[in-house]
């Protein structure tokens, strides 16, 4: 009897790590919803490295559990108006954390 050998490799069998950082396919409706309703992670990290690069210790879990911290940390922000790109992700950040944003640029004189 002859044996036959393929010369097309095994199929790979998906492991753990290939699923790191997606959204299964079944919820991947519900993954979309979350990131529209919370905050934008991304910009509160930015956020963050920003207000230290200016000597300011900022918490994101107070930011994240105390409206009173948070609109104080913006308000700080704001007051640095050298900083555009602080200036920027105040705006982004005041809707998430303030309620509408106080800090639009059309408010401010």
């Amino acid at each position: 009897m002859l044996a036959f050998h393929s010369s097309t490799p095994a199929a790979r069998v998906p492991g753990p790590a290939d699923a790191i950082g997606q959204a299964p396919a079944s919820n991947a409706s519900d993954w979309a919803r979350c990131g529209m309703a919370y905050w934008p992670a991304h910009s509160l990290d930015a956020f963050l490295l920003r207000m230290a690069a200016h000597g300011q210790c900022v918490s994101a879990a107070m930011m994240l559990g105390d409206r009173r911290y948070a609109v104080e940390q913006l308000e700080r922000a704001w007051a640095l108006q050298d900083d555009a790109e602080l200036q920027t992700l105040t705006e982004e950040l005041a809707p998430y954390f303030a309620g509408r944003s106080p800090f639009a640029r059309a408010t401010r004189n």
